[in-house]
């Protein structure tokens, strides 16, 4: 099911307008949201995920969305195995190996008992040969954003929208990611200035002064009907 915007707008409390009317649909497979700073990308980003409450108009969306923000906020003491939210599964795998066998610890693994090993593969397969139990806080901020998005991937939602994901991204981890946004096999919205990034879309939506336009086509695609259309506006000028 893609992202349906009817009529969307949203009015700051002091009557300032961030964009008004906007109809149209995040349909995929993957779509880049561009605009300037403060265009309200994040804005609209945080209405469809149902955080901020529109003036008017309504959203229709997938039951799943998984959402990567710009800004990852850990918890202090948290470990790799829980940015997956698979921590208290390996525990109770840790639990019943050693010999409990208590039924709650098997009705909280369910059908996870390889959890552990697919998580490994997944971080493997991103270049990424990190434990479950290392602790957050000594990832770099690249390994931090590549394990967030490898969790966002591997969770297999029915959508999927990303902030900026190429924020402390090196070359490689760019083409790893851009490798995963052209396979994935759910729609993918994608807020992004990264020009490789947004060469790789099959449709861009441009958020200015506003308004929603969509352009099919990658970036290179995007910037050439802007182009022509400057060209025809200074003919008839």
């Amino acid at each position: 099911m893609p992202i349906l915007l009817n009529d969307l707008s949203l009015v700051w409390p002091d009557g300032t307008t961030c964009f008004s009317g906007l109809n149209g649909a995040f349909s995929g497979p993957l779509t880049a949201l561009i605009g300037d700073n403060g265009a309200g990308k994040t804005s609209l980003l945080n209405v469809i995920l149902g955080k901020i409450l529109p003036t008017a108009g309504t959203v229709e969306k997938p039951e799943s969305i998984a959402y990567l923000p710009q800004d990852l906020a850990w918890n202090e003491n948290d470990v790799v195995a829980d940015i997956f939210g698979v921590t208290q599964v390996l525990t109770a795998i840790s639990a019943v190996e050693a010999g409990e066998y208590e039924p709650e610890l098997y009705e909280l693994i369910g059908e996870q008992w390889d959890v552990g090993e697919r998580i490994t593969a997944a971080l493997s397969a991103a270049g990424l040969d990190i434990p479950l139990d290392r602790p957050i806080e000594s990832l770099s901020g690249g390994e931090a954003v590549r394990v967030a998005l490898v969790a966002v991937f591997l969770s297999e939602p029915d959508f999927i929208i990303l902030d900026e994901p190429t924020n402390n991204l090196d070359g490689a981890a760019k083409k790893h990611l851009k490798d995963m946004l052209v396979n994935a096999a759910a729609p993918v919205l994608v807020v992004s200035h990264d020009k490789d990034l947004l060469d790789v879309v099959s449709e861009v939506a441009e958020l200015r002064d506003g308004n929603l336009r969509f352009f099919q086509g990658n970036y290179s695609d995007y910037l050439a009907t802007i182009n022509a259309e400057q060209e025809v506006a200074q003919k008839a000028v």
